[in-house]
């Protein structure tokens, strides 16, 4: 299977203090699979997870995303990349209050002026069982409601990866279980490329690819 995303001795230099974040790491993740990131905190998982978005710039290597290298593109270039590529998922639900479930999700495409494909939007209301609650604001879902709506916003673009911060974060345990199921669902049924950094190990066992980081370093990849 061919490699969505390569990372080639990929390092970030803080001067600030004389940390390196990242230090000289490389890997490949397929296409279709679900990678998990785990380590301990402050190991480099987020800034890593940022790169791969194209959040924040590499002292050095390069990341390449569908062949086209994200981490010397520049802040128009990304701006026109990341929708219909990349789909972000934080630990904080980032819904806007003001509109409903249903508007949230659609809003990536709304803003953009995107023609939603009727049939996929359905088959992912219909894997994260969230019809019922589409008329609903966020204020008036649960915390696993909201996550849920958070996904579909973040599939809504149909985009080759969804990077995913520590997903089940602010979940209980039934939620934690629910979502990964419903990860595991989506990858499976769409073929969805994830990669999630977590410090959930039920959540890092749905990985196919298992990427363990230690000092800014890749320990171990399985």
């Amino acid at each position: 299977m061919n490699p969505i995303i390569v990372v080639e001795h990929l390092s970030k230099h803080y001067p600030n203090g004389n940390v390196w974040a990242l230090n000289d790491i490389s890997f490949e993740i397929p296409s279709g699979t679900i990678a998990t990131v785990t380590g301990k905190s402050g190991c480099g998982k987020t800034t890593l997870l940022n790169m791969l978005g194209g959040l924040d710039k590499p002292t050095s290597g390069t990341v390449l995303l569908k062949s086209y290298d994200i981490s010397q593109m520049n802040e128009r270039q990304l701006l026109d990349f990341r929708p219909t590529n990349i789909g972000f998922v934080f630990q904080f639900f980032n819904l806007l209050e003001e509109l409903t479930s249903e508007e949230n999700i659609l809003f990536p495409a709304a803003i953009r002026k995107k023609q939603v494909d009727d049939d996929y939007y359905k088959t992912i209301c219909d894997i994260m069982d969230i019809q019922r609650i589409l008329p609903k604001h966020p204020t008036q879902l649960s915390g696993g409601e909201r996550q849920r709506v958070a996904i579909a916003r973040a599939l809504i673009m149909q985009p080759a990866v969804v990077l995913m911060d520590e997903p089940t974060g602010n979940l209980d345990e039934e939620n934690k279980s629910r979502v990964c199921t419903l990860i595991s669902d989506l990858n499976i049924q769409l073929g969805q490329t994830f990669v999630i950094v977590t410090h959930d190990s039920d959540l890092a066992s749905f990985g196919k690819t298992r990427i363990f980081m230690r000092d800014g370093k890749i320990d171990r990849v399985i």
